[in-house]
């Protein structure tokens, strides 16, 4: 069973890595350029967007299927 302190370090991670993602995505826009995004999820989900130069969402699509046909797809590009 968890309890309550895994709780709160799970949230405290998945808190920092959505701060990291976050900053890199803001990198790319100011950039000025549109940007692709892929977020692999569990349960062989892939979550994806396009933001534009203007860090305007334009599309998200949520994909589902089995992660290693996602990794051989990424791996080729």
């Amino acid at each position: 069973m968890v309890g309550k302190k895994d709780v709160d370090k799970a949230t405290k991670g998945l808190n920092a890595l959505i701060d990291e993602f976050t900053s890199s995505v803001k990198e790319l826009v100011n950039a000025g350029e549109e940007t692709v995004i892929h977020l692999a999820v569990g349960g062989g989900r892939v979550i994806s967007a396009i933001v534009n130069a203007g860090g305007e969402v334009t599309k998200v699509s949520v994909e589902t299927e089995r992660y290693s046909s996602f990794r051989k797809r990424m791996t080729k590009s």
